[in-house]
């Protein structure tokens, strides 16, 4: 797992989960099934203190941004957010007080947008074909 910073999108784990959950949304799936298959595709992270709140961040996010946020999922996302091991070390830009204050800054603004009312469900994004010649 890499980390270069304290912001929610700041560590490979994250933008990981994002780019799948929009691969399988594209993939006309809901929210049950792509969850369902986010927790099988990372089911070494989920049981990483360290990387298990990242995941669960990434998701109730992408979620969130996506109008389908699951309860299940905003509950472990805040259930993380009190609980989450920050592991700073490999953050160097930043002093230790520094990069705290930024992570918990980044977890109340998180916390505001999952619990507030979810945007307009998103389209499908149709792949184009490709015609062989």
């Amino acid at each position: 797992m890499g980390v270069w910073g304290p912001g929610i999108y700041q560590n490979d784990t994250s933008e990981d989960v994002k780019e799948d959950f929009k691969k399988l949304y594209n993939s006309e799936k809901d929210a049950q099934e792509i969850t369902d298959e986010l927790l099988s595709m990372y089911d070494d992270v989920i049981n990483d203190l360290e990387e298990a709140p990242l995941f669960w961040f990434a998701l109730a996010d992408t979620q969130w941004k996506y109008g389908m946020l699951l309860p299940m999922v905003m509950e472990k996302a805040l259930w993380w957010m009190e609980h989450e091991i920050f592991d700073m070390s490999q953050v160097i830009q930043m002093t230790e007080k520094e990069c705290l204050k930024k992570r918990k800054e980044n977890l109340l603004k998180l916390k505001g947008k999952i619990l507030s009312p979810l945007p307009p469900k998103k389209k499908i994004k149709k792949t184009k074909s490709l015609k062989i010649c």
